[in-house]
């Protein structure tokens, strides 16, 4: 064997599915597995032997996923898997090494009308009366908080659907319905998203921070606090961030401010630090450790900033924790030794 043509030769389905198994990874009766950390297994082999992650923007053969989950280079991971294959002995010559980069995942145009879904579901909320209506915001944000907040930004935001019996979180730009989130419980998806499933959010002023946020509710929390950040919608667009078709304009916002990470609890959100911090290379990179700051509570998987606010039961409790917390050294600082103020303005 001479070139690496040679030992993909024998990459089949199967062959791949058993190298895989060696290394840990459960394929379900479908032949599906977890490339990450996740309820549903969403990934799969081709019949051709390459891989693809439908639950994320990524795809490559088995070269390329011992690189991207296992950091091996790529002549470590031809190397291994020749071994498996009992080529040990044959010299294989790498000729080129090429990372593998996610191609912008091009979102489907929908078959539906966004913003007359929008309208709908705000409509269907407005219907509800105003005591169902209190009860209902009060549930998703508690009276504490929302005494607290400007509701402007809120109504606009949450509407109803009767269908689900739950609560929509829609994400605007200006007047422009970009997406709509549905909690559907019924049927055991927790959120399901039209519109644009990669749109980022964000907000900058003139404070030298900018907090980063993972999940729709969290997003609602920052739009009612007025602070400023960035909301991802899931962790796979914050993955992807720098094939987003927003990622230089918001890159360039937020440059030489310090980027506060408010991670979710497990092991997918925590892999966005990486992507996050080579990308926004002109800005400091700090993560915020929700259980030191709540003095080393064992925290449940998944614990994330809207648990933290729901727990302070005010959002100037979770910001005076939060500046205690930061100005008191005890994060894990990514990228450089800036120490931001809440409090202060540049």
């Amino acid at each position: 064997m001479q070139d690496i043509k040679e030992l993909k030769a024998y990459l089949d389905k199967q062959v791949v599915r058993d190298i895989l198994e060696s290394l840990g990874y459960e394929f379900n009766r479908v032949g599906q597995f977890r490339l990450r950390d996740e309820r549903t297994p969403s990934a799969s082999i081709r019949r051709d032997g390459l891989i693809k992650d439908f639950g994320s923007d990524w795809s490559g053969d088995i070269f390329a996923l011992l690189q991207e989950y296992h950091s091996m280079t790529f002549k470590e991971a031809v190397n291994y898997v020749a071994n498996y294959l009992g080529l040990s002995s044959v010299d294989v010559e790498v000729k080129k090494a090429p990372r593998f980069t996610p191609k912008p995942k091009e979102e489907p145009k929908p078959k539906y009308d966004i913003t007359k879904m929008y309208e709908r579901l705000k409509s269907q909320k407005e219907s509800l009366g105003v005591k169902i209506l209190d009860q209902f915001y009060n549930d998703l944000i508690p009276k504490s908080i929302l005494a607290e907040t400007e509701h402007t930004s809120l109504k606009k935001m949450i509407g109803y659907d009767k269908r689900n019996e739950s609560f929509t979180i829609s994400l605007l730009k200006g007047d422009e319905v970009k997406a709509v989130t549905i909690q559907r419980t019924k049927d055991g998806t927790k959120w399901k998203t039209y519109g644009k499933k990669s749109y980022i959010p964000y907000r900058v002023t003139l404070k030298p921070y900018v907090f980063v946020v993972f999940g729709m509710k969290e997003i609602l929390i920052m739009e009612s606090w007025k602070e400023p950040y960035i909301g991802f919608q899931s962790d796979s667009v914050a993955k992807g961030i720098a094939n987003s078709p927003q990622g230089a304009e918001i890159k360039e916002a937020v440059a030489d401010r310090t980027l506060i990470l408010l991670l979710d609890n497990d092991t997918s959100c925590f892999e966005t630090i990486e992507p996050i911090s080579a990308y926004f290379s002109n800005s400091a990179v700090i993560v915020i450790d929700f259980q030191k700051l709540l003095f080393d509570q064992e925290l449940p998987k998944g614990y994330d900033f809207y648990d933290f606010v729901m727990w302070c039961e005010s959002l100037k409790v979770a910001e005076l924790m939060l500046n205690d917390f930061i100005t008191g050294y005890p994060f894990y600082d990514v990228s450089a030794d800036v120490i931001p103020v809440l409090a202060e303005v540049a």
